[in-house]
């Protein structure tokens, strides 16, 4: 029942809205007229807002720190973008999702105090709105927005953020944000507000630099945390898993929270706290620390261990690499080789070779297993194929090639039904089947774009033994 609720949704909206993707249908003015009732309202409540941009790391740095504030006792709206598998996990309350019959009142309701305007907003926007009334309803103290692209244009950027927190900065959708590290960051710190704060998990000196210019213009204050962190590693914060680094700007805005609750008479401003205070929580909360959504998150299926991580772009991949190296499947009887398999998203050619050939470089990945998904935002099929036949011909010793895998259907490679095959070489035909040794191992890492785990979770889901999503260990289940 549920999953037919959630599948109607999901029907409503691409009929309504088409698929996802950054086209806004009205200019940022309209939506902020549109908006501003819903603003009225939300302000009214005083709840604390914290804003998360950056390149990477926003989505788990938004699961943790729902789960600390949660933890706290203070009620807590959390609007994550983009799904994995069903629109309802974007609207939290108390880190647990919306359900799909509540999901679906709140969107003809949405809908219904729009009137004929809701056909003006784009996908995300109306789901925003969405968000937006909920929040109005439930009442919550605090509410965590991680902006779906920038920040400048985003709709999260319609509500005045008290906080803002900077996960990382890479060059990601340039053809939006722009071509370089200044005019990327330029758009993401738009969400800054006068007096507010801003804590950075940025740890390169040039980006820290580029940070306290824009704090010149937009006067908001900073905690340059990325640089604290950076100073308390001998390799200089590189030898640290990306996570790490996310829990402890999530920590460190818990602290800024608290000291908003307890702020009374006598109780000056936020004063940043040490490093070294931030390490001790850290380390007293560490085993505490739950894995999220597609971020570390592991299920067994068909005898296979896969663990779920969305590397999804070039930065993403880069810092996967040492988490690979170093983390995955440690206490497995078979930790010394995993298994890839990975799809992408629409990105240029030259990006995905370079984000395969990370993988290539990681000694413990015994064969990567190369497909393509059914998605609006997946790259094709002929792209893929085209790219991995030049990669086995041109690019890579015959040691290397034999670890490239190409699965025409991944459905039912996953079932085990599917004969492993390489790669298409012209002269040594295409679909040569492999050992079947790679087929028995247990670890697999399923890897690169956010929508193909969606599709692969939902399939799992749907297949699995325990008949639902909630075979997979997601953090808090409501």
């Amino acid at each position: 029942m549920e999953n037919e609720i959630q599948e109607s949704i999901v029907s409503f909206l691409g009929h309504q809205f088409g698929a996802e993707k950054f086209s806004p249908r009205i200019t940022y003015l309209e939506l902020e007229k549109l908006f501003a009732p819903f603003k009225q309202q939300i302000s009214a409540l005083g709840a604390k807002i914290i804003s998360i941009t950056g390149t990477n790391g926003k989505g788990e740095t938004a699961y943790t720190l729902s789960s600390l504030v949660t933890g706290l006792g203070l009620k807590c709206a959390t609007w994550t973008s983009p799904h994995i598998v069903y629109p309802s996990e974007r609207l939290k309350m108390n880190s647990c999702d919306i359900g799909g019959q509540r999901f679906r009142q709140l969107i003809q309701k949405t809908a219904d105090i729009l009137g004929p305007n809701f056909t003006q907003l784009s996908y995300y926007e109306f789901l925003f709105f969405c968000f937006a009334q909920y929040v109005i309803l439930e009442r919550p103290e605090v509410l965590i927005l991680e902006v779906g692209l920038g920040g400048r244009l985003d709709a999260i950027n319609l509500c005045d953020a008290d906080c803002v927190l900077v996960t990382s900065l890479g060059r990601d959708h340039t053809e939006f944000l722009g071509p370089d590290y200044r005019s990327i960051l330029h758009e993401k710190i738009q969400l800054a507000r006068q007096n507010g704060l801003v804590i950075s998990n940025l740890s390169s000196q040039y980006f820290n630099e580029l940070l306290i210019g824009e704090q010149q213009e937009l006067k908001f204050k900073l905690w340059p945390l990325g640089l604290e962190i950076k100073g308390q590693s001998p390799a200089n914060g590189s030898d640290w898993p990306y996570y790490k680094a996310n829990r402890y700007l999530a920590l460190a805005a818990l602290q800024w929270l608290i000291h908003c609750r307890d702020k009374g008479p006598g109780v000056g401003p936020f004063q940043s706290v040490s490093f070294d205070q931030l390490d001790l929580l850290y380390k007293k909360m560490e085993s505490s620390f739950l894995t999220y959504n597609s971020r570390r998150e592991m299920v067994t299926y068909n005898g296979k261990g896969l663990i779920f991580i969305g590397a999804h772009n070039l930065e993403g991949m880069r810092v996967l690499g040492p988490l690979i190296k170093d983390e995955l499947f440690q206490g497995s009887k078979q930790a010394r080789a995993i298994n890839c398999f990975v799809s992408f998203s629409k990105r240029p050619d030259s990006e995905i070779r370079a984000m395969v050939k990370i993988l290539l470089n990681q000694e413990r990945v015994n064969g990567i297993y190369i497909t393509g998904f059914n998605h609006p935002k997946a790259a094709s099929l002929n792209q893929l194929q085209k790219i991995f036949q030049d990669l086995i011909q041109h690019d890579v010793s015959e040691t290397v090639k034999k670890r490239l895998i190409w699965v025409e259907d991944w459905r039912s490679f996953l079932k085990n039904e599917e004969p492993l095959k390489q790669t298409g070489i012209k002269d040594e035909g295409f679909g040569q089947k492999l050992s079947e040794e790679n087929f028995s191992r247990e670890n697999w890492l399923v890897a690169g774009s956010y929508y193909f785990i969606g599709e692969v979770k939902k399939f799992i889901g749907s297949s699995h033994s325990l008949g639902d999503p909630s075979a997979f260990d997601v953090g808090a289940r409501c």
